[in-house]
C-alpha cells in the first residue's frame, strides 16, 4: 500500500473506512481536486479538457444554455471530433429542461447541440472508411 501524504490520525483512519466503505475501493494518494468557482473557470477547464480528449468526452448536466459560451463549447467539441474521427462524445441532459424552448428564438440545449450531429456522421464514416483502407493494404 503507498504511503500516505497525511500521517496516519484518527480522522484520517475514519475517512479512509468511510470512503472504502462507499466506494468499495481503498483510497489511494495522488487525487487531486481543483475548485472551480464560477462559470468562466467551469467553460476554460472543459474546453482545455475537450481539446485534449483522445477517446471520449462525457459531459452530463441538468441543462446547456444557448449564448456564447455554449456555442464555443459545441464548436470546441465539433473541431476535436474532426480531429479525432474515432473520438465518442456522450452529452446527458435532462429531457424536460434539454427540450424547454428559451426566448423568442425558440432554442433550447437540443437546438445547441444540433450542429455536433452532422459533423459526427461524418466522422464515423470517414472512421470507416479509413478502418475499410487499412483493411485492403493488410
Amino acid at each position: 500500500m503507498p504511503t500516505p501524504l497525511i500521517p496516519s490520525t484518527p480522522s484520517r483512519l475514519l475517512a479512509e473506512q468511510a470512503l472504502s466503505r462507499a466506494a468499495g475501493a481503498p483510497l489511494l494518494n495522488g487525487n487531486a481536486v481543483e475548485l472551480l468557482i464560477d462559470a468562466a473557470a467551469h467553460y476554460d477547464a472543459w474546453l482545455a479538457a475537450i481539446r485534449g480528449a483522445q477517446q471520449r468526452v462525457l459531459l452530463s448536466s441538468l441543462y446547456m444554455g444557448t449564448g456564447p459560451h455554449e456555442e464555443k463549447l459545441v464548436e470546441t467539441i465539433r473541431q476535436r471530433m474532426e480531429q479525432q474521427p474515432h473520438l465518442r462524445v456522450n452529452l446527458l441532459l435532462d429531457y424536460l429542461r434539454g427540450t424547454r424552448l428559451v426566448g423568442a428564438e425558440g432554442l433550447s440545449s437540443v437546438t445547441a447541440l444540433a450542429p455536433l450531429m452532422q459533423p459526427q456522421s461524418q466522422s464515423q464514416s470517414r472512421a470507416k472508411s479509413e478502418r475499410e483502407r487499412t483493411r485492403a493494404r493488410a
